[in-house]
């Protein structure tokens, strides 16, 4: 009976644990803009250009965070679909015909993570800049 116990308690110990994690983990993505993109993907660059176009810059600075080839961005990327509850779309490669994003994975890019949320694609991110940072100058890449 006490291993049992044990067992529940060193189990509940982990889940504790891992949810603490998964907290902190939101809270910083939660401060700071982060920018997914691929070096391919067109769509990206269509936001990379809007961006450094205008001379944009937000406060605190965008985290930017290259997804094509390195995997643990993708890991990241990962657990901020999944944070904002984005569904996988099971493609690999930009969509043809007036698409919007490309994927990695299975998870579309251009991904902007701000404020516990995701916009997905370069016309919802570019739309969502221009209704939040008017005014702004210089980007800063980290």
């Amino acid at each position: 009976m006490k291993k049992a116990h044990k067992s529940i308690l060193w189990t509940s110990i982990i889940i504790l644990f891992i949810l603490i994690v998964l907290y902190f983990i939101s809270i910083q993505f939660a401060k700071r803009p982060v920018f997914f993109y691929g070096t391919d993907c067109p769509h990206c660059k269509n936001v990379e250009a809007f961006i450094s176009g205008n001379n944009i810059t937000v406060k605190p600075s965008i985290e930017w965070r290259e997804v094509s080839s390195d995997a643990g961005n993708q890991q990241v990327l990962a657990r901020v679909a999944k944070l904002c509850g984005l569904k996988p779309n099971n493609q690999s490669v930009c969509s043809a015909g007036g698409s919007t994003s490309c994927s990695i994975g299975s998870i579309d890019i251009p991904v902007l993570y701000i404020e516990n949320k995701c916009y997905v694609g370069d016309t919802a991110i570019i739309d969502y800049i221009n209704l939040t940072w008017p005014g702004n100058a210089g980007v800063v890449r980290t």
